[in-house]
């Protein structure tokens, strides 16, 4: 639950979901504590397929429509 929160604060802030390692440690304290989180929780996922089905579910809420065919252009 962790991730997704912060896939879905970055996407709301940059436009975007980043890689774990690029998000601060800060940010995801901050986060972690107004979704009263435990301390020890950590925002990783065990399968790809769940990172990848949480980007749709992020963009979705936010109103972006992923064209694959269109990003590899840019």
């Amino acid at each position: 639950m962790l991730m997704l929160m912060l896939m879905l604060k970055s996407y709301q802030r940059m436009g975007c979901c980043p890689k774990l390692e690029d998000v601060p440690e800060q940010v995801v304290d901050f986060v972690r504590r107004q979704v009263e989180v435990p301390e020890g929780a950590l925002p990783v996922y065990q399968a790809e397929k769940t990172t990848k089905n949480h980007r749709g579910v992020v963009r979705k809420s936010v109103g972006v429509l992923y064209e694959q065919a269109e990003a590899r252009r840019t």
